[in-house]
């Protein structure tokens, strides 16, 4: 949520839901996604688009759906810095 809007406030974000991608070089994501939903996140609404959430879990970002009502979270898109952004 670096360099994000800070006009919009975080939401607290706790669900035991599964998690989905359709991606699935995004695949690996999902567990440790899981694992931090289950404990519960800062995440920061999308303004423009409800039930949209960027969370970032240690140094990934992930940008996710939580449809209300629903049945599961849907991870729409995932990144992690590069090795070399890491390293300054």
């Amino acid at each position: 949520m670096a360099g994000s809007n800070s006009q919009h406030s975080n939401t607290w974000l706790r669900t035991d839901r599964p998690i989905v991608t359709f991606n699935a070089a995004m695949r690996h994501h999902l567990p440790e996604l899981k694992a931090a939903l289950s404990r519960g996140v800062q995440a920061l609404p999308d303004p423009k688009r409800p039930g949209l959430y960027e969370v970032e879990v240690g140094i990934d970002w992930y940008y996710i759906s939580v449809p209300n009502p629903g049945s599961s979270v849907y991870l729409i898109a995932a990144r992690r810095p590069a090795p070399a952004a890491l390293a300054v």
